[in-house]
C-alpha cells in the first residue's frame, strides 16, 4: 500500500466517494436522468483529477492498478478509497 499523503487527493478521492455513495445508495429512486449524468460526469472528472494528481507523484505504481480496474468494469473510487482508508 502506498499511503497519499497530498489533503487535496485525499479530499478529491472523499468527495467521488461520497457523491457515488449518494447516487447509487442514498437518491436512486428519485434522481431524474438529467441528476444522474451530472453526478456520473463529476465523478469522471474527480476520477481523472485524482489519476493525474497520482501520475504527477511517486504513485505510477497505483495508478496502473487503478486503471486496470476501471477497465475491469469496477469503480475506481470504491477501490482508491478503500485503499486510502486502509493507509490511514
Amino acid at each position: 500500500m502506498v499511503p497519499i499523503a497530498d489533503p487535496a487527493v485525499k479530499q478529491r478521492i472523499h468527495q467521488t466517494y461520497q457523491i457515488g455513495y449518494l447516487k447509487d445508495v442514498v437518491l436512486p429512486r428519485v434522481l431524474d436522468d438529467q441528476t444522474f449524468a451530472a453526478l456520473s460526469s463529476l465523478m469522471l472528472f474527480y476520477n481523472h483529477d485524482v489519476l493525474t494528481s497520482l501520475q504527477a507523484g511517486v504513485y505510477m505504481g497505483m495508478v496502473v492498478v487503478c486503471v486496470l480496474t476501471m477497465c475491469l468494469g469496477v469503480y475506481l473510487y470504491v477501490y482508491v478509497y478503500m485503499r486510502v482508508r486502509l493507509c490511514l
